[in-house]
C-alpha cells in the first residue's frame, strides 16, 4: 500500500505555505496556533472525501479553510506525495486538491492508482479517551475500534478468539509497559455484554476496567491498536502521551 510521504500546504488554514516531510513515523509539536491541527484537519477532509474529490466548502465545517493572512481571491491548496516502498524505484504519486473559499474544491490525481484511493480510505484517527475505553461493550462480529476507544472490549475479545497470536503479543507488551499486570481477563456484566479486567502480578486479584488509571486504560488502547490484523494506512493520534508515564513514550513508536 502507498505510504503519504509529504504534504504541501498553501493557504490552508493556519499553514500558509507548509511542505512536511512525513516518515513512518511522525510527531508534530509546537505551540497553540502553529498548525498542527489543521493537519489532522486537512487528512480527515482528505479521506472523507476520497480522490477524485468535488466538494463545495462554503458550509461549516469548511467554510473557514483560507489563511487569515492570505490575499483576497488567493488559490487554497495542499498537495500530498506518496511512496510505494515495495518499488522503492518507482516515481512518488501526486495528488493535488485546490480551490478557494466558498468555492467548489477538486482533487487532482497526477498520475493516479487505485493504492492511493484505499490508502486515503483507510487513515484512521484517534484521541483516546478513558471514559470511553473502560465503557462494556456487547459482544459483535469482527468490531471496530471506535475513534475514542469505544468498543476495546470487544476488540480484545475478538482478538483472543480469532487472533490468538495478536491476543498474546499485545499481553506481552503489556507486561513489558506495566509489570504490575500479568493479564487481560474479561467479565460479563450483563447479556452480551462484556468488561476488560486486568490481573495483577503475583496474586489472582483483578482490577476493572472502572478502577484503571487513565495512562493503563490508554496503553492498552495503544496496544490494541499496534496489533490490529488489517492495520490502517496511516494512524493519527491527538495527544498520545496524554495520561502516559514519559517513559512509555518511547515505546508509542
Amino acid at each position: 500500500m502507498e505510504r503519504l510521504s509529504k504534504l504541501r500546504f498553501e493557504n490552508f488554514k493556519a499553514l500558509r505555505d507548509c511542505t512536511l516531510e512525513l516518515g513512518r513515523f511522525n510527531l508534530l509539536i509546537g505551540p497553540n496556533g502553529s498548525g498542527k491541527s489543521t493537519v489532522f484537519q486537512f487528512l480527515q477532509l482528505a479521506r472523507e472525501f476520497g480522490v477524485p474529490w468535488q466538494q463545495t466548502l462554503a458550509a461549516p465545517p469548511y467554510a473557514e479553510i483560507v489563511s487569515v493572512e492570505a490575499p483576497p481571491g488567493a488559490t487554497i491548496a495542499v498537495e500530498a506525495e506518496f511512496v510505494d516502498e515495495a518499488k522503492p524505484d518507482v516515481a512518488p504519486l501526486l495528488v493535488r486538491w485546490e480551490g478557494g473559499a466558498n468555492s467548489v474544491w477538486r482533487g487532482y490525481p497526477s498520475p493516479m492508482s487505485s493504492g492511493v484511493e484505499q490508502a486515503i480510505r483507510s487513515w484512521r484517527f484517534f484521541a483516546f479517551d478513558p471514559v470511553k475505553i473502560q465503557q462494556a461493550n456487547t459482544i459483535g462480529p469482527a468490531p471496530s475500534l471506535g475513534a475514542r476507544g469505544e468498543n476495546l472490549a470487544n476488540v480484545l475479545h475478538w482478538l483472543r478468539d480469532e487472533y490468538p497470536d495478536r491476543f498474546a503479543a499485545i499481553q506481552d507488551e503489556l507486561r513489558g509497559w506495566l509489570p504490575e499486570f500479568t493479564a487481560v481477563v474479561f467479565k460479563t456484566v450483563s447479556s452480551g455484554a462484556i468488561s476488560i479486567q486486568l490481573r495483577m502480578a503475583g496474586c489472582d486479584k483483578v482490577v476493572p476496567a472502572s478502577q484503571l488509571s487513565q495512562g493503563t486504560l490508554i496503553s492498552l488502547a495503544l496496544l490494541t491498536l499496534a496489533h490490529l490484523p488489517e492495520p490502517p494506512g496511516l494512524v493519527c493520534l491527538e495527544e498520545p502521551d496524554r495520561g502516559l508515564h514519559p517513559r512509555l513514550m518511547r515505546q508509542v513508536r
